[in-house]
């Protein structure tokens, strides 16, 4: 298995990869419970940890890219918001950049740590209960 996809805290979902390169099954196998888990929940915020992820071979970012292109009107449907957790600064200007010329359609931020996510997380869940009292 290549990340646990963790929907204990709903509408907070949590994915955490392991620290290896998945092979070409596991990867796979990680996009159709990605996808399964955007089909059944809606409204959510998705937390991604990605400190630990080692650099992928180009075949799997050229997956993980087509995989979103293909959900993303699925993505969309069902999130409030992504963060991205990236210890490394390099990482993190290098994510950030990427946002500039491809920006998501939903909100999402590139944090530095846990904390900063957490908070991130639960103001765009405050924002949307407030929204709809």
């Amino acid at each position: 298995k290549f990340a646990v996809i963790s929907l204990e805290k709903l509408p907070l979902v949590t994915i955490r990869p392991y620290s290896f390169v998945p092979t070409d099954e596991q990867f796979s196998e990680f996009l159709s419970e990605l996808t399964d888990m955007y089909a059944s929940n809606k409204e959510i915020v998705v937390v991604y940890y990605l400190g630990t992820l080692k650099s992928m071979p180009s075949k799997i970012r050229i997956q993980l890219g087509q995989w979103l292109g293909d959900n993303k009107p699925l993505i969309k449907s069902s999130v409030l918001g992504t963060c991205y957790v990236v210890s490394s600064i390099i990482s993190r200007l290098m994510m950030n950049s990427v946002f500039l010329v491809q920006k998501p359609d939903w909100e999402y931020k590139v944090a530095a740590n846990e904390e900063d996510a957490m908070t991130w997380a639960n103001s765009i869940l405050s924002k949307d209960l407030n929204a709809r009292k």
